[in-house]
Parts: C-alpha cells; structure tokens; sequence
C-alpha cells in the first residue's frame, strides 16, 4: 500500500553501500523508520529529500509496520544548522528527546510543528538556551508529561511571592503550602519572573511559544527548571546534550 505523509528527518543510519535507514517525524504515524534504497548514490533523486532536517513528502509503500521510501519531494531543508556545532548538537539532542518518546504509528503533530519551530528559530540565530529551555519544557507538554503550573496545588493561589516546583509531582506550591506539601525529590523554587517564563511556554499557542525574551539571571533559572523536569519524566540522559553542554564549556 502506498501513503503520502509529509515529514522531518531526525536521524538516518547506513544499510550498505548505497542505502540508509531514515527515521522520520511525522504528524500521522509519530517516528517511523523507513528504508531509502540508493540514496546515497550520487545519482539518487531521493538524495536530499533524506538528508538530516530536511521537511519532505515521503511516498512510501508500507507493509504492516515496514515502510520503504517510494519517492521524496524536499520542501525545507535546515542544512544551515551545520554551520555551527552548538545549534547542530541543539538540534541533535531535540531529535533524540523525540525519538525516544514519541510512539510509533500515533498521531503526533504537536511533537513535529514544535521540532520545525526549534529548529526554525535556531537557524534564525535565536539565543540557543532560550531555545532549548522552550523546547524541554513545551515536549513535555506535547509528550503527556506537563507539569500543572496554574495554580499552588494546595490552596489555588495563582501568583504572590515564590511558588516551588517538586519535580516528582509536577505541580507547584506557595511559600505558606510548600512547608506542609511534604515534597520528596528534586524542587526548584520559582520566583515570579520564572514562573511567568515557564507559564508562558505551557499555555500559549503554538506559534508564539518563542515569541519572548527573558533576562539572563531568569534564563538560567528557567532552563534549569525545564532540562531537570524533562529529564526526569523521561526517566533518562542523552548524549548529545551532554556533548552540547561540552562545547559551551569550550566556547564560554
């Protein structure tokens, strides 16, 4: 049977001299690995289309849960994220977090308009921590695994002074609850500045998600807070965010 689904390349690995296995993030079937016969020949008019962060249409003739790449047609591609290694390992690393999470063969637009979007803004030149911290933050929103910032968990307070967030459970506290929560685990004290970041991130529309700027002091505090609670649900690390954080250590 032959599909047509539209789709980013997130990762790609040799099968021969002349063929690559190429994972895709689509909206219909999640991340689905697919066979791309010849493409790395010079030859090959698929070529581009499976090359990493490229956003093609794939036809692809799919056997029960077996998909071989039929034909490809590019309509984006990222390459300039090449240019520097800190965006490309960002970029990396955003794959990683999605293809560990998202399920095959389920609906998942969400997880691949907020993957265009990253990457989008990083080619753009966009302050890549500002970045990252959106992006941990709203997939675990997309991934099911959303923490309840609304309001303090115990008494409904919405703002007023620092809220605390313990990992474990996902939602915050006031400073008058926090003490009687009896919270185990990781928590992170959010001053009002923070909140109002990692707020912002979880309730706007999609398409405005990256659309503020945050001081340095709330950044970092706010990127702490996002890459702790990702990692935490997901209940892993990842390579490439550690080879990321590594050349931030060179550059800074």
């Amino acid at each position: 049977m032959l599909i047509t689904v539209d789709g980013l390349v997130i990762a790609r690995r040799d099968a021969g001299d002349s063929s690559c296995y190429v994972d895709i993030l689509t909206e219909e079937y999640g991340v689905i690995e697919i066979l791309a016969r010849g493409v790395k020949k010079i030859t090959s008019q698929n070529a581009p289309s499976a090359a990493i962060f490229t956003y093609a249409v794939f036809c692809l003739d799919k056997k029960a849960l077996t998909y071989t790449l039929n034909s490809a047609r590019s309509k984006y591609s990222f390459h300039n994220l090449s240019a520097d290694m800190r965006t490309l390992s960002l970029a990396a690393y955003f794959s990683e977090v999605i293809k560990y999470a998202s399920a095959s063969e389920q609906n998942n637009g969400g997880a691949l308009r907020l993957m265009l979007m990253a990457l989008y803004e990083l080619e753009k030149g966009r302050t890549p921590a500002l970045i990252k911290a959106v992006f941990e933050l709203r997939a675990s929103s997309e991934l099911g695994m959303a923490p309840n910032l609304v309001a303090c968990a115990n008494c409904a307070r919405y703002a007023g002074g620092n809220m605390f967030l313990p990992v474990k459970d996902g939602v915050i506290f006031c400073e008058d609850c926090y003490g009687a929560a009896g919270a185990a685990g990781a928590v992170f004290k959010m001053p009002p500045e923070v909140l109002k970041a990692a707020r912002y991130t979880l309730y706007s529309p999609p398409e405005r998600i990256f659309k503020f700027r945050a001081p340095e002091n709330v950044l970092k505090e706010f990127s702490a807070i996002a890459e702790e609670y990702l990692l935490y649900h997901l209940g892993r690390g990842f390579k490439t965010l550690e080879y990321y954080k590594g050349l931030n250590k060179i550059n800074d």
